[in-house]
């Protein structure tokens, strides 16, 4: 009789079972993709969006591109230089 167990895969610590379980803040990610769409990194609209969610009123950056990107989403932005 064959076993009826998922197949294991070598991982990094050596045979362990990578199964589905993913877990993804589906605003956070959502709110990554259109940053990325418009040209810019996908971490940085992850960042202004989780900012926004623990209470800041002003995305800050050294990257001119990100700045850009977020003010035209309407959320406050200051540059630093």
């Amino acid at each position: 009789m064959k076993s009826t167990k998922s197949p294991k895969k070598d991982g990094p610590a050596g045979d362990e079972d990578y199964g589905a379980n993913v877990v993804v803040n589906r605003p956070a990610v959502e709110a990554g993709l259109p940053v990325l769409d418009a040209g810019g990194d996908f971490a940085d609209g992850i960042i202004a969006y989780e900012g926004r969610w623990l209470g800041a009123d002003t995305f800050v950056s050294f990257d001119k591109k990100a700045a850009k990107l977020i003010e035209r989403q309407g959320a406050s932005v200051r540059l630093l230089s």
